[in-house]
């Protein structure tokens, strides 16, 4: 199990943001990942491209940085996402190599039903809205 300093590590070797462009070549599977070897192109610039209707609450950055999954979303393929979204998660002291729900934002534990009024309508509800 890596400890956060290799995820942090791994993430320092990643693609910067302004990097992902529509048409880029994707490449995963690197030394922290479950799958081995896969690509895919980007079809939309980052942000872009949504399907009709689609319009989500949250940047991947900021599900990172509120520590979704205890603190491990994302963290087995850093090699393949902007290296900025796991830095600024990792400042924030938002990644965990194991599940932590003290780093989640809402403090919920991956997989507990919620309890605490934060959803409306059956979608999860942020700041109130």
């Amino acid at each position: 199990m890596p400890a956060v300093d290799a995820i942090i590590a791994a993430a320092r070797k990643g693609p910067p943001l302004s990097s992902f462009k529509r048409g880029m070549r994707v490449r995963g599977g690197g030394g922290m990942s479950l799958l081995r070897r896969y690509e895919y192109v980007l079809e939309a610039n980052p942000g872009e491209g949504f399907a009709e209707g689609f319009a989500p609450a949250l940047t991947p950055a900021e599900i990172l940085f509120m520590g979704a999954f205890e603190g491990r979303y994302l963290n087995d393929c850093t090699d393949e996402f902007p290296r900025e979204w796991f830095l600024y998660a990792a400042a924030a002291g938002s990644l965990s190599p194991v599940a932590d729900v003290s780093v989640n934002y809402f403090g919920w534990a991956l997989g507990s039903p919620c309890r605490s009024g934060g959803t409306m309508g059956g979608r999860l509800s942020v700041g109130g809205t």
